[in-house]
């Protein structure tokens, strides 16, 4: 969990770019990968909630497998699900507000069941475990892109 909260630290930092576009690095600005981060870790936190860990059955994955063992997501390879894409700009101030709001979330993970899990498209049901380890792979994922929008200018 703390290293989740660190990022978004780090996320925070960014939101005074959140104009700034790179089509050669990514075709959409910073705010946009601040705010799908904010959107897809907020959904992510609320399934895991409402999960009954009852339900939750491991079964093998390939491709969740690969991105643990390289601890990284391919640049390009993945589609995010319609519900975590932004909709719209939004200004500094919202983006705050959100991240507080993810800070949050994040944080009501440690008291949750550890057979607590979310639906991911790719990679089937994970635990809390491997939900904590999804969410520091994306988050990192996205930060490393943001940065690289940033460096460009």
């Amino acid at each position: 969990m703390n290293t989740i909260l660190k990022l978004l630290n780090e996320l925070q930092h960014k939101i005074s770019d959140s104009d700034k576009v790179n089509p050669m690095i990514s075709g959409v600005s910073v705010g946009w990968h601040i705010e799908h981060l904010l959107i897809s870790t907020d959904r992510i936190c609320n399934a895991l909630a409402n999960s009954n860990p009852e339900n939750y059955k491991w079964k093998f994955n390939k491709s969740r497998l690969f991105i643990f063992f390289i601890n990284k997501i391919p640049r390009g390879k993945g589609k995010a699900p319609a519900a975590s894409l932004p909709k719209g700009i939004v200004t500094h101030d919202e983006l705050r507000s959100k991240l507080i709001l993810t800070r949050v979330n994040v944080e009501n993970l440690e008291s949750l069941n550890s057979k607590s899990y979310f639906d991911h498209p790719y990679f089937g049901q994970l635990n809390k475990k491997d939900t904590i380890k999804f969410l520091t792979i994306h988050i990192r994922h996205h930060l490393k892109i943001i940065n690289e929008i940033i460096r460009s200018e």
